[in-house]
């Protein structure tokens, strides 16, 4: 099976064959508290839960689109029916990479990316780069992905 692996430390983003998700997982450095998302249809995202959460100076950043990602990340394909299959890229699909906070926050104030946020019931609950909300941050590791690890 064909997997996107990407490597925001090195700039990479490489196509990878593997037998499993799990190899591809291993594979990826990703720790076990991961959060599956849509990245456009037929591509998922897999990446640290808590990544965002990571001290701003400490991370590593890339961006697909309007959305920001923290730390490494996995992306697979999946067919009509949920199920994974090879990861096929449209060629315009590229991470933007990131090498400082400070890049971040600009391409922010451009409206080249959103910034992320916990919204509930209206009410902003936490917003980047602010530290993990009251009761996440133990929650918070420093994955391979970090600056520090």
């Amino acid at each position: 099976m064909r997997y996107g692996i990407v490597d925001p430390i090195a700039h990479t983003f490489e196509l990878v064959k593997v037998q499993t998700f799990e190899d591809a997982m291993h594979r990826a450095a990703l720790p076990e508290r991961v959060d599956h998302s849509v990245l456009m249809r037929g591509i998922g995202i897999v990446v640290y839960k808590y990544g965002l959460f990571v001290p701003a100076a400490l991370q590593s950043y890339f961006a697909f689109g309007h959305r920001l990602y923290a730390g490494f990340a996995l992306l697979y394909g999946y067919d009509e029916t949920g199920r994974t299959c090879d990861l096929e890229l449209p060629d315009t699909l590229r991470p933007r990479w990131f090498d400082r906070p400070a890049q971040v926050e600009e391409a922010i104030a451009r409206g080249e990316i959103g910034r992320p946020r916990i919204v509930a019931e209206g009410e902003i609950i936490w917003s980047w780069p602010e530290p993990a909300p009251a009761g996440m941050g133990a929650l918070v590791e420093m994955p391979k992905g970090t600056k520090h690890a």
